[in-house]
């Protein structure tokens, strides 16, 4: 088996990153030997980079006329700087490899584009075993205040074993070894749509007790501005709005309970790189539906429901580059943007370190249980799961509060009589439940 040395993008084969912004990625460098029958260990292992540094508008070496592709911030191997080389292609189309050699021993001469970047990273072995961990470099990269919008920018990797398949470096006898080259297009974005649901695990239990929110977020790009943004929610059947209002901007709001339709228009332009222009609405989930007639939840079987939520967003943005034209967009992609679920009755748990986080310390679990206002429920119990590697404590004593309507029905220690479990001997699992309602009744609440 031969070393081959192969480049991936972890970051698949495209992402997006905001104009005037930074985008990251993490390229991925590995021993992958073919059915060769030289040596499987590669030495003295590096990456190549070619970034396209003229972008959309500049046209060759110079930053000539003015460049607005991508430009090499740094990039670091498990937290440390990887020594790099960084070699701007002249009008020739060819740079110098700062160390690695053709098979017969002269300096290897690297072609690419005039005004493009080769970076080259050495990385921190000597050499390169098949059975050795993957190398996950992050590598950060300027995108130019001009980049044109959606315009993908594309970039080039490969690595590479200077000294070939033997310690030595003798190329005529072990040539160095060069392998595919791998790719990524970066697509400059100006503003983005972005919905968040305020509330617990994506869930919450039905009526006016349990007021949640949702944020419509438009994200725009450091430095660059838009103007006559527009913020357009329809909330789903099954959801009362109980009111509206913006964040981080001015303007007008309206909404609508026949419809679920909520508008915001801002007024005044927007530059990224501040709070972001945002739609708070907030609300619970009533009863009915809209009909007035529809139960959102089944009321004999309590069954949950899935509640899907719309969001738009319209605005204008003038490019910082005169090259470029105006855009107007208008933001509305396929599908719901956020999906919570209306339940009759949920649970959410989360867990605390108690001391530090480590063999032999404590963790305390909390469950945060709630049960609709148009529900009733008896025989209440709550089982909880520990995994393997975790054993439940007798020793500490088990509290519970109970609210109900806002006011605190009782707060203190359930009695070990009302909490039974059950360690599994094959898994490890340990099965905890806990009698909520017979632990009501001794405490003499209905």
């Amino acid at each position: 088996m031969s070393a081959q040395p192969i480049v991936s993008f972890l970051d698949g084969a495209a992402l997006n990153a905001p104009i005037g912004g930074e985008a990251s990625i993490t390229v991925r460098f590995d021993n992958i030997p073919d059915a060769g029958a030289l040596s499987n260990v590669g030495y003295s292992p590096y990456i190549n980079l070619i970034l396209p540094t003229n972008g959309a508008d500049g046209a060759g070496a110079g930053n000539a006329p003015v460049n607005d592709g991508l430009a090499y911030l740094g990039a670091t191997y498990l937290g440390v700087p990887l020594q790099q080389w960084v070699l701007e292609f002249p009008t020739s189309g060819q740079v110098t490899h700062p160390f690695s050699t053709d098979a017969a021993g002269n300096a290897l001469t690297v072609t690419g584009t005039p005004g493009t970047t080769l970076v080259v990273l050495r990385l921190p072995f000597g050499s390169f075993t098949p059975g050795q961990t993957a190398a996950d470099v992050q590598v950060r990269l300027d995108v130019s205040d001009f980049a044109d919008l959606g315009t993908p920018l594309n970039i080039q990797a490969s690595g590479g074993f200077a000294y070939g398949r033997d310690p030595l470096l003798n190329p005529g006898a072990d040539a160095p070894v060069f392998g595919p080259a791998a790719a990524l297009a970066i697509t400059p974005t100006v503003i983005e749509l972005d919905k968040v649901y305020v509330g617990p695990e994506q869930e919450t239990a039905t009526g006016p007790s349990y007021p949640r929110e949702w944020l419509v977020k438009a994200l725009i790009a450091d430095g660059q501005t838009v103007t006559g943004l527009k913020l357009t929610d329809v909330m789903p059947d099954g959801t009362f709005i109980k009111s509206v209002s913006i964040v981080n901007g001015t303007g007008t709001t309206s909404y609508s309970n026949i419809t679920g339709l909520v508008t915001a228009n801002f007024t005044g332009s927007y530059t990224g790189g501040g709070p972001e222009p945002t739609l708070k609405i907030e609300f619970y989930v009533p009863e009915f539906l809209r009909d007035g007639v529809t139960p959102v939840l089944d009321p004999v079987t309590g069954a949950f429901r899935v509640l899907e939520n719309n969001a738009r967003l319209d605005a204008t943005w003038d490019p910082t580059d005169s090259r470029d034209p105006i855009v107007v967009f208008a933001i509305d992609p396929a599908g719901p943007e956020d999906i919570i679920t209306a339940k009759s009755i949920a649970v959410q748990k989360s867990v605390a370190a108690v001391t530090t986080l480590k063999a032999g310390e404590n963790l305390q679990w909390t469950l945060d249980g709630q049960v609709s206002n148009y529900f009733n429920m008896d025989d209440l119990k709550l089982v909880d799961k520990l995994s393997d590697g975790q054993v439940y404590d007798p020793s500490v004593p088990v509290t519970i509060t109970m609210r109900e309507g806002g006011a605190t029905l009782f707060s203190g220690t359930i009695a070990s009589k009302n909490i039974a479990v059950v360690r599994d001997p094959l898994t490890g699992i340990s099965t905890i439940t806990f009698d909520v309602s017979q632990e009501m009744r001794d405490r003499g609440i209905d």
